[in-house]
């Protein structure tokens, strides 16, 4: 648990970006299952990293436009979302 990729999620500016550093910080957190990390802090642990998420989803998304775009972009930007 020494090199956490979460530095990858807060530096993510496009929606590929992001759904990379979600694959690699999910590839590590089933490192915890072999480890002797508390479920507590683990919990924690999963909490923010939500919450980051949240934050460089809603910093990506707001280039877009959404509320502007065509309903097919906004259905491409939608579906690329939903394929994680």
């Amino acid at each position: 648990m020494k090199v956490f990729p979460v530095n990858e999620l807060l530096a993510a500016e496009t929606l590929e970006a992001i759904k990379l550093a979600v694959a690699a910080v999910y590839t590590h957190l089933r490192k915890i299952r072999t480890t002797s990390y508390p479920s507590q802090r683990a919990i924690y642990l999963v909490e923010a990293i939500a919450r980051d998420l949240t934050t460089q989803l809603v910093k990506v998304l707001g280039t877009y436009k959404l509320m502007l775009v065509t309903y097919e972009e906004f259905e491409q930007v939608h579906m690329y979302i939903l394929c994680w």
